[in-house]
């Protein structure tokens, strides 16, 4: 039965590797995102005004390996009580990401496309609120605590219905812990 299993394997890497190849030195892809769980102000109390969106593109340096870069950002409010009164204030959170990343593509082939990958940017946190209602500096920092380098790694696929044409999901560190959306090959 171990043979069997081992031969089986044996099988399957060999098709992937005569199996025509979906990128080719010189390819550029365009990706479209949705976020589902995002990293950035999101939980108990939060509200979801925009959610986790990002554009990214890719040039196939190889046949199986790609660099690009992204950009993506996300919107969400939350309800915070004023310090020393009965009222609550909503503070309104935007991120935006920007920068570089590079993938290694596993499985390139026609209809399949799985990669992992590592990106490497900035995040900027921008906190909006009503100044009347707190002391200065006394929301201020979180904005400031919230802006940095986006350093992080994903895994992804690819299932291309036409040649130009592919859906995705990456799973991750970056703009949301889960991204579905469409790739376009030109």
């Amino acid at each position: 039965m171990c043979l069997i299993k081992k031969l089986s394997l044996v099988c399957a890497l060999f098709s992937i590797t005569i199996a025509s190849a979906q990128f080719e030195e010189g390819d550029i892809v365009a990706n479209f995102g949705v976020g589902v769980g995002g990293y950035y102000a999101m939980g108990s109390g939060y509200s979801t005004k925009i959610p986790p969106i990002e554009l990214s593109g890719e040039y196939f340096v190889m046949e199986n390996l790609s660099v690009g870069g992204f950009i993506g950002g996300s919107k969400s409010e939350y309800e915070l009580k004023v310090p020393g009164y009965n009222d609550y204030e909503t503070l309104s959170y935007t991120y935006f990401n920007i920068g570089l990343m590079g993938n290694y593509h596993f499985v390139n082939q026609e209809k399949f496309d799985v990669y992992a990958g590592a990106r490497l940017g900035y995040v900027n946190l921008s906190l909006k609120y009503d100044e009347d209602e707190f002391k200065h500096g006394e929301v201020d920092a979180l904005s400031a605590r919230g802006s940095g380098v986006l350093a992080g790694a994903h895994v992804g696929g690819r299932y291309f219905f036409t040649n130009a044409f592919a859906a995705n999901a990456e799973l991750g560190y970056g703009v949301a812990i889960l991204k579905v959306g469409i790739s376009l090959k030109f």
